[in-house]
């Protein structure tokens, strides 16, 4: 009977492993097992993921709102001493 893994694409194909345990992990006796364990693994990347993008873009928008501040106080500093104004 043949056995099925999720290859590192996250594919199902056919495992040819018979002499060692199967190098990428798991093995399942049915495709429609090795399916849904590959569709559950996606899932949980996309919520990875989607929680790593969530906090890189409140990162970078507590960057951008420094640098504004950093722009605004040179531009003050920069009409205090008159270089600003022409």
């Amino acid at each position: 009977m043949a056995k099925y893994h999720v290859n590192s694409k996250g594919k199902v194909s056919v495992c040819r492993a018979n002499k060692r345990p199967c190098p990428l992990g798991q093995s399942f006796s049915s495709v429609d097992s090795a399916r849904e364990f590959a569709s559950q693994n996606q899932n949980s990347k996309v919520e990875e993921n989607k929680e790593h993008l969530l906090k890189e873009k409140e990162r970078l928008t507590e960057e951008l709102k420094n640098l504004k501040g950093i722009k605004k106080i040179k531009k003050k500093k920069e009409l205090e001493r008159g270089t600003g104004l022409w």
